[in-house]
């Protein structure tokens, strides 16, 4: 009887030990951000890229006359891949969308932000671009979603059901008017970028470490119209056979 239990124990132990451990994500570079607040239509920010960085997220804020956000973006030639989307379409227009490159290429290249028509940037654009490792690159996004407003608000705001454990969420959000947005409190939160545009206003910012549930990105702004996307980025999965616990039980192929 104490044998069986025993092994029931030790087997029970190897499971729980061999389940998947999620990586860490984390900022691997400081952000780099570049604004135009004039008609342009296209937009070019020279980055660096750290060796450790996993995904290039880039979120684009334009603003104009002419509805719709950009043809593409490129990194060092190359196209990234378009995620969320999202826009206010009222009374002007307005897009806040994300692009994004896996494992980009480590040196310093321009990141180029093309539109088919320039007023689609006739109230200016603001382009942030972040770098993260820790994200699995074979399928870096966990969730995403995002709300327009076209009748004037005072907060613009979504909420993502996030899937992965320990999954960070990223907003980009834009609102008409220059006066910058106030990022509402949360958790986990900080702010990225906040600033005026010509005639909009555009800011981003990042939630750490979320467990798998619904969970607010807000900002406030002074009664007017808006958007935001948010997107959750899933963390990799770290070999289980090779965890210290489990060399130290002499147990997996390390």
């Amino acid at each position: 009887m104490m044998k069986a239990a025993s092994s029931i124990l030790f087997a029970f132990l190897i499971w729980s030990l061999a389940l998947p451990a999620w990586a860490a994500i984390a900022v691997s570079a400081a952000k780099v951000d570049s604004t135009a607040t004039a008609t342009v239509t296209s937009h070019t920010t020279a980055v660096t890229v750290d060796a450790s960085t996993k995904v290039l997220l880039v979120c684009v804020s334009n603003s104009g006359t002419v509805a719709g956000g950009p043809s593409g973006v490129t990194y060092n030639g190359s196209a990234m891949t378009a995620s969320q989307s999202t826009a206010w379409t009222t009374f002007d227009e307005g897009t806040a969308s994300f692009w994004y490159t896996v494992n980009p290429a480590v040196t310093t290249a321009n990141v180029v932000v093309s539109w088919s028509a320039s007023g689609k940037t006739s109230q200016g654009t603001g382009n942030t671009i972040m770098q993260y490792s820790g994200v699995d690159t074979a399928a870096p996004i966990d969730a995403q979603g995002g709300t327009g407003f076209d009748s004037a608000v005072t907060t613009i705001t979504h909420t993502t059901t996030t899937v992965a454990d320990n999954a960070w969420l990223v907003d980009c959000a834009i609102k008409r008017s220059a006066a910058t947005l106030t990022m509402a409190v949360r958790d986990g939160r900080t702010e990225v970028t906040n600033r005026a545009l010509s005639t909009s206003a555009a800011a981003t910012s990042y939630r750490t470490n979320r467990t798998p549930q619904a969970w607010i990105m807000d900002w406030t702004l002074t009664n007017n119209r808006g958007a935001i996307s948010v997107l959750s980025l899933k963390p990799s999965v770290e070999s289980s056979t090779c965890n210290g616990s489990l060399m130290l039980m002499g147990v997996g192929g390390c």
